[in-house]
């Protein structure tokens, strides 16, 4: 019998081997007496998170090996995600069909479940910080960062953090239904936007996992969470990063009370995107969405945030490539020969191998901030380097631009224009001053 997710530990062994892309540390070898034998890190800490355990195999080509806990229930679909339409493709199929089961998405930042039956999602998990209950009642204005903290140790395993939260008296019973419904459509909206990871569809489940019983067309929430993918990408175009700053402009204030006056009153000049969805309890994408309407008329000015160090610099550098690889990965053919050429430019050039070393690049291009500023400690002399570590990104940056453009314009001449502009602009704090 497999253990709910409020038993088991929400760090997901797939989590952490997307994580380092380094093959060899995934790497597992199989001698001649069968035993197989962890060669890198990563493969070492798969195997030891299931000491112990019973696994059976299941009948797979020489290419593959699959493997499932013997007294689990099978996992009748496996496979890894490369492009967001492959997901759709087996979320449609198990919708029409109507299985009952686990469906498992992992990527490099989390591992969700959805829970579904004859074409409803029953029930959703998330390891995904923003994407648990405690932070969902918190971000939409409902209970404050100290209940929820509370409401944490009161439940501690012993109870659901909703349960608790309820006993506490931050919530009602209804109150919790309504933003178990919220939590479960952002779960279902992210795990439909992986472009990069695996998948795994378990053919039954224990209803004990659920928190409540929910009922929700997969196919409706798949449809809203295409359009909501589709719809951000296109507001990217001015707004880059949810970690923009957003100031007033010299256009006119919005004229009729709703959400849009309700963001514009909010922005200060000093709140990003993200910090003014949760300060007015407001869905991220329905902000951005009215962010992008107040650019058009001028109403608000996006800036870049002005962090320094050498954090700063690489978050910086992340919003460029993450932006690149994204367009970049929609053509699956091009994607692998971009992320090979990417690595033998870092090859080629002697700084990049000591600060890149264990930061990446992860899936999407981007780099651990704090990994790289380790790093350059040992490169440089501590508090310095910041225009070195620029320079070094913005060359790279530019090259994955530089390779990734052909292959762009094969697909739009003017998406690639587009994308060349914003990910021009988006580096213009790194570009080497003359």
């Amino acid at each position: 019998m497999r253990v709910s997710d409020k038993d088991r530990p929400l760090r997901g062994g797939a989590v952490q081997s997307l994580e380092n892309p380094d093959p060899v540390e995934r790497l597992v070898l199989i001698d001649a007496t069968g035993v197989a034998r962890p060669v890198g890190e990563v493969a070492a800490s798969e195997l030891s998170a299931r000491a112990g355990a019973a696994m059976s195999l299941m009948a797979s080509p020489p290419d593959v090996l699959v493997m499932h806990r013997a007294e689990g229930p099978a996992a009748v679909l496996a496979g890894e995600i490369h492009s967001t339409s492959r997901l759709h493709d087996v979320c449609s199929m198990v919708a029409q069909a109507r299985w009952r089961g686990e469906l498992v998405v992992c990527d490099a930042q989390a591992r969700r479940s959805l829970f579904l039956n004859d074409g409803q999602v029953v029930g959703a998990h998330s390891t995904a910080e923003p994407e648990r209950l405690g932070a969902v009642l918190s971000h939409y204005g409902v209970m404050s960062r100290a209940e929820v903290e509370e409401a944490a140790q009161l439940s501690g395993g012993r109870m659901r953090f909703g349960d608790a939260a309820v006993k506490l008296g931050y919530v009602t019973r209804e109150t919790l239904y309504r933003f178990l419904v919220k939590q479960t459509e952002l779960i279902v909206y992210a795990t439909v936007s992986v472009q990069r990871g695996s998948f795994v569809f378990f053919d039954d489940f224990q209803d004990e996992v659920l928190a409540l019983p929910l009922s929700m067309s997969l196919a409706e929430l798949m449809m809203e969470g295409v359009r909501r993918m589709d719809e951000m990408e296109f507001f990217r175009h001015r707004i880059p990063s949810t970690d923009c700053i957003l100031e007033r402009g010299e256009g006119r204030p919005p004229s009729q009370e709703g959400l849009r006056q309700t963001v514009w009153a909010a922005i200060d000049g000093r709140r990003s995107v993200d910090e003014i969805a949760a300060a007015t309890g407001h869905d991220l994408f329905e902000v951005m969405r009215e962010v992008y309407e107040l650019t058009k008329t001028d109403s608000v000015v996006v800036r870049q945030p002005s962090e320094g160090g050498h954090e700063g610099v690489v978050r910086i550098f992340n919003d460029a490539l993450q932006m690149i690889m994204a367009e970049v990965d929609k053509y699956p053919g091009a994607s692998r020969d971009i992320r090979d050429s990417l690595a033998s430019f870092a090859a080629s050039g002697v700084v990049y191998d000591p600060i890149f070393r264990g930061a990446g690049p992860r899936p999407d291009g981007t780099l651990d901030p704090a990994k790289v500023a380790e790093n350059m400690a040992n490169v440089v002399e501590p508090g310095t380097g910041e225009g070195a570590l620029a320079e070094w990104l913005y060359e790279y940056a530019s090259f994955a631009m530089f390779i990734a453009e052909p292959v762009l314009r094969a697909g739009s001449r003017s998406d690639a224009a587009e994308v060349s502009s914003q990910v021009s602009a988006l580096l213009a704090p790194l570009a080497p001053r003359l």
